[in-house]
């Protein structure tokens, strides 16, 4: 019964955003999914001072905790909030289009990195807003790209060490 109540609430966002453009609100344009950038950016420009996260309403999880309470967010319902219902379809066939394209990466160890960098900020994203989307796939790729630049290293004081070696023992 877990995984019903965790369906049913997943809906609870997408009919409350449904109600609230039934009732006159506008779509808001990619504004939810333009925030997050706006915002990184604000914090490194200078003279451009973000506003606080607390008061943006742009964010998702600032209106839903604002207007009805912590109950979570969804994709389906930021997409709608967003586009409308033909947004759904552009948002969700854009994620089904990125996951194959991950699939269909021919070097499994690629894959398996995009995997680990991408899939669990969009597992996150199931019953959350975007906003933090762009931060951990950030996150995710600067700890790849760290993990490769260690290797790198190890790799070439490794083999100029066994390099090394080989000449003093060709020496004796």
């Amino acid at each position: 019964f877990d995984a019903l109540v965790e369906m049913g609430q997943s809906l609870r966002p997408v009919e409350q955003v449904v109600r609230w453009h039934a009732e006159g609100e506008p779509y808001q344009h990619g504004n939810s999914y333009w925030a997050p950038f706006e915002r990184a950016g604000a914090r490194v420009l200078p003279g451009v001072k973000p506003m606080a996260a607390g008061t943006d309403l742009r964010l998702m999880n600032v209106l839903v905790l604002d207007r009805i309470g912590a109950i979570g967010f969804s994709p389906v319902a930021e997409a709608y909030r967003n586009f409308g219902p033909v947004g759904v379809v552009i948002v969700l066939g854009l994620l089904g289009l990125a996951l194959g394209a991950i699939d269909a990466i021919r070097d499994r160890r690629r894959a398996v990195l995009a995997i680990a960098t991408l899939y669990p900020p969009l597992l996150i994203n199931i019953r959350n807003s975007f906003v933090s989307v762009p931060a951990q796939c950030a996150a995710g790729i600067l700890v790849v790209l760290a993990a490769a630049a260690v290797r790198h290293v190890v790799r070439s004081v490794v083999s100029r060490s066994y390099a090394r070696t080989a000449y003093i023992r060709s020496e004796i």
